[in-house]
């Protein structure tokens, strides 16, 4: 408790992939609040999908993953 990475965000050196699920928690408003903080972040959202997100959606969450890989080679 108490504990966060927040601070830290700003610092991250590599591009960050944040994967989503439309009714995951946490909210949208916080997930897109971090990927700002990170100077370079992608987030995609996954529509329908909850929090077993790769499990629920495996090839939708490969296609976002795949995408993100195919950009950072």
């Amino acid at each position: 408790l108490g504990w966060s990475v927040a601070e830290r965000l700003p610092t991250l050196a590599v591009p960050t992939l944040v994967v989503g699920a439309e009714f995951d928690y946490p909210f949208l408003a916080n997930k897109q609040a971090w990927v700002r903080r990170m100077p370079d972040a992608r987030y995609v959202e996954v529509p329908g999908t909850h929090h077993a997100l790769p499990v629920e959606a495996p090839d939708a969450f490969n296609a976002v993953l795949d995408d993100f890989l195919r950009a950072h080679p």
